[in-house]
């Protein structure tokens, strides 16, 4: 899938924590220029939030919890990349070994959700 003007970034949240997300963006992944960097509010439990920054591509995601960062989504070529998980944050309540994930291709159809 070829980059378009204008990356957006959208994601759903289904957990009863509040994340922030630092987007990375430039027109070019992977990055050979220092990245713009835009924060994205999403708030609990909720249908997400969407943001739409300059650049053609989205270089990385970082997820954010109480200032951890939870989960990184990386461009690994063009508009494809993977998210990784970094830390265990936003424990769910009902099971004390599920934990706030990120999941999704990075760009429009991403989720938070608890899972192992």
């Amino acid at each position: 899938m070829p980059a378009v003007a204008g990356a957006t970034f959208k994601i759903t949240n289904g957990t009863a924590c509040p994340f922030t997300a630092d987007i990375y963006h430039t027109n070019v992944c992977p990055a050979v220029v220092i990245p713009t960097i835009t924060t994205l509010t999403i708030p609990a439990s909720s249908t997400g939030n969407t943001i739409s920054v300059t650049g053609s591509v989205i270089n990385k995601v970082e997820l954010i919890h109480l200032g951890n960062i939870i989960a990184t989504w990386t461009c690994t070529s063009n508009t494809t990349g993977t998210w990784a998980a970094n830390a265990n944050q936003c424990q769910w309540v009902g099971n004390p070994l599920y934990y706030a994930r990120a999941q999704g291709p990075g760009y429009l159809v991403n989720k938070i959700d608890y899972g192992l």
